[in-house]
C-alpha cells in the first residue's frame, strides 16, 4: 500500500486471509521493489509485451535479486501476456523461486552474475537450449521441469543440482547435456522415458540434494 493513502473506508479488507499489511511506496516503471540499502528486490512486475529486458537499477539501486513469482504470469495476468525472451541484467546474484513460472519463454540470456536459480525458476517455459553461465554454483529442484530443452551447457562451477532440475521436457526425442569441464562430453538422454542425466558426472559434484 502507497503512502499516498490518507483514509481506508470500513470492510475494505472484509472476508480475505491477509496476515499483514505492508505500507509500499517502491513502484516504478510497472515494477513493484524491496529497497534494501544500496540495492533492490524486484518483487512483481506488470508487463504488456512478449519481450522484457529487466533494468539494472531502479531509482540509482542496482537490481540483485528477482523475487519468488515476479515475473509468474498466473499470479500477475492469469493466463495473460506471456513473455517469450527476457534478458537478465549483470547485476543480478539470485533468480528466487518461480521468477519466471507459466510463461512462453523461448530465448533467455543469464549474466555471469548469477550464483543461484532456485525452485521452479524456469518451470513451465517454452526454451529450446539454456547456457549456465559459469558464475551459478546451484540449480535447484525443478529449476527447468517442464520445457522443450535439447541442449543444456553446464559449467564446472555448478557443484549442486538438486532433484528433477531438468526433468521432462515437453517433446519426443532425445535431449543433450553438455559438461566444458571434460572437453564438451556430450550425454544423451530418452525424454520419452524421462530420463534423468547423470549428475554424478559433474566435476564437482558433491552428493544428491
Amino acid at each position: 500500500m502507497p503512502n499516498s493513502v490518507t483514509s481506508i473506508w470500513e470492510m475494505a479488507f472484509k472476508d480475505n486471509e491477509l496476515t499483514s499489511v505492508i505500507n509500499y511506496d517502491w513502484f516504478e516503471s510497472n515494477y513493484l521493489y524491496l529497497p534494501i540499502d544500496w540495492w533492490i528486490e524486484i518483487m512483481r512486475y506488470y508487463w504488456s509485451s512478449w519481450s522484457l529486458d529487466i533494468p539494472s537499477n531502479i531509482n540509482n539501486k542496482s537490481v540483485i535479486s528477482l523475487w519468488s513469482n515476479a515475473f509468474n504470469n498466473h499470479l500477475i495476468f492469469g493466463d495473460g501476456v506471456n513473455l517469450t525472451n527476457v534478458t537478465i541484467p549483470n547485476t543480478v546474484v539470485t533468480i528466487k523461486d518461480q521468477a519466471f513460472l507459466y510463461n512462453s519463454l523461448t530465448s533467455v540470456i543469464i549474466p555471469n552474475s548469477v550464483i543461484s536459480i532456485w525452485y521452479r525458476a524456469f518451470n513451465y517455459n517454452s526454451l529450446t537450449s539454456v547456457i549456465i553461465p559459469n558464475s551459478v554454483t546451484s540449480i535447484w529442484k525443478w529449476g527447468f521441469l517442464n520445457n522443450s530443452l535439447t541442449s543444456i551447457v553446464i559449467p564446472d562451477s555448478v557443484t549442486s543440482i538438486w532433484a528433477y532440475a531438468f526433468w521432462f521436457q515437453l517433446w519426443d526425442g532425445w535431449w543433450t547435456v553438455y559438461w566444458p569441464a571434460s572437453g564438451y562430453v556430450k550425454d544423451t538422454y530418452d525424454n520419452n522415458t524421462n530420463t534423468e542425466f547423470d549428475k554424478t558426472k559433474l566435476p564437482n559434484y558433491v552428493g544428491n540434494q
